[in-house]
């Protein structure tokens, strides 16, 4: 039998997380799930794809209908097709719910979980994608396995106690060790600096790993200096020009690169931070996946390995459906650092980047303005 790239890679990864070759036991009733997500984000839904190919790895999940390849950020469409499923789990056709990245809406789908919580008790394990859900739905129950499948830093903004120990007998998060320390190492490494800003969300900088961040210039013996701006409260700006104005205060103050948390802009309000980076001579990094590069910032991280994730997160499921407390199945899970480059933004810095930089990165941009 000859396996495609994903499912070697998968068969691989549940090899290194210590998962049985053979299928995982489906005999009994199937557990009940539903999924609770801050909003529509690209790196959930590749997350939880990969989490469906290890499920199917495993034989947790059969007969899913095919869901077309698609660039949309939200999972519904994957939900609706997970509840076509059989096998271990059943996924709950009302069991889809999203913050969509808004308060209000936070507030109301949170008092709809509690009460279904107590009144129905239809759910037997529930999912969860970003900080805000990944607070808040282990806070509604202390029974209910809650599987925190991605948020931006867990352990910085609280989700669990530490790496290695959740403090909730229910609850199990991924934890990538050090995620934006690493990332900045590896950042100097490709452009080195000598002041690094960091300019997020008044909302979000635990989010982003400001201390992490400050701890590896401070290894790199590099200034930092972080820079908010007025938010709506999830992390995304009010006005794109207090992101401009942040720009301009850190190249006053000497900043010579700049790391980038989440943000939401236009085509148009890209092009605007992009020309002023380059007048600025500022490099600049992304945080987040590679649209950010792909829109003139200098660098950032590449496509992550998702079917790591995802077979990671399948043997979690496994362990917990077999009996392990979520407490007690490890979190961390280590990743190989990747890059991606805009080229163009680099020559208007008057940076040249050498060969051994050009083939360590994943993908190059090469994007007009």
């Amino acid at each position: 039998m000859m396996l495609s790239r994903r499912d070697a890679l998968l068969f691989l990864s549940l090899l290194a997380a210590g998962a049985p070759l053979a299928k995982a036991s489906t005999s009994g009733k199937p557990k009940n799930v539903i999924l609770v997500t801050g909003g529509d984000y690209m790196r959930y839904r590749r997350i939880l794809e990969a989490t469906i190919a290890g499920l199917e790895a495993l034989g947790l999940v059969r007969d899913m209908p095919h869901v077309p390849d698609s660039d949309r950020e939200d999972t519904k469409d994957l939900w609706e097709a997970l509840t076509q499923s059989s096998g271990a789990l059943h996924f709950l056709p009302d069991g889809h719910y999203s913050y969509a990245w808004d308060k209000a809406v936070r507030e109301k789908v949170n008092a709809e979980i509690a009460e279904r919580l107590r009144t129905r008790r239809d759910v037997d394990m529930i999912f969860t994608f970003g900080t805000e859900a990944g607070l808040d739905i282990p806070k509604l129950t202390s029974d209910i396995p809650v599987l925190s499948l991605g948020s931006s830093n867990p352990v910085r903004t609280g989700i669990v106690a530490s790496e290695t120990d959740s403090g909730r007998d229910n609850l199990h998060a991924l934890v990538r060790r050090d995620p934006y320390g690493e990332e900045v190492r590896g950042f100097h490494a490709l452009r080195p600096f000598k002041r690094l800003a960091l300019v997020v969300a008044a909302s979000s900088v635990d989010k982003a790993g400001a201390k992490d961040i400050e701890a590896a210039c401070r290894e790199l013996g590099a200034g930092f200096e972080c820079f908010t701006y007025p938010d709506d409260g999830e992390g995304a700006a009010k006005r794109f020009d207090d992101i401009l104005n942040a720009v301009r205060e850190a190249h006053r103050r000497g900043c010579d690169a700049i790391v980038f948390h989440w943000f939401r802009a236009t085509s148009e309000e890209y092009s605007k931070l992009t020309r002023l980076l380059a007048e600025c001579r500022m490099a600049s990094f992304a945080q987040s996946d590679e649209e950010y590069v792909a829109h003139g910032i200098l660098l950032g991280t590449g496509n992550e390995s998702f079917e790591g994730y995802g077979a990671f997160e399948a043997d979690v499921i496994r362990r917990v459906l077999e009996g392990t407390p979520p407490r007690k199945c490890p979190q961390v899970f280590a990743e190989r650092s990747r890059f991606v480059i805009n080229l163009v933004s680099a020559i208007e810095i008057g940076w040249t980047p050498d060969f051994g930089v050009l083939v360590a990165m994943e993908k190059s941009f090469v994007t007009q303005r």
